[in-house]
């Protein structure tokens, strides 16, 4: 599972390039280029910058009792239908949130979405976390 240390965040337009120059042209892509997502992980511009975000530290997490958290899915539209990964979230976060992983990104209605799991406030971290 990859952290926050060991991923860039590139802009759109120059990923191709940039995974290119990393992973070449080779086929299939090399092992260092395919690697599982960590869903807490994230690219976002941030103050005209593409960088990292990971939740586990980021303020959009940061919280001191358990109703302050909410989980949805880590990308944009999420999965329709049970399972799938959740991500917490301080719910006064969860529109920039949406609003960094989605852009302009229209999601359609899932007949029955699935139901998030509970998030809570970790007491040592003071982070939202997935409950376990």
């Amino acid at each position: 599972m990859p952290q926050a240390c060991g991923v860039v965040a590139v802009g759109v337009p120059f990923a191709s390039a940039y995974s290119q120059k990393i992973c070449g042209t080779a086929t299939p892509t090399c092992p260092a280029c395919a690697t599982p997502q960590n869903p807490s992980l994230h690219a976002a511009c941030r103050k005209g910058r593409c960088t990292t975000v990971d939740l586990a530290v980021d303020a959009s997490t940061a919280c001191t009792k358990d109703d302050e958290c909410v989980a949805r899915a880590p990308d944009c539209c999420g999965a329709c239908g049970p399972g799938g990964a959740f991500v917490a979230l301080r719910k006064d976060a969860v529109a920039s949130y949406v609003a960094e992983v989605c852009g302009k990104t229209k999601c359609a209605q899932c007949k029955s979405p699935p139901t998030p799991p509970k998030a809570v406030c970790d007491p040592k971290t003071k982070h939202c976390v997935v409950a376990p």
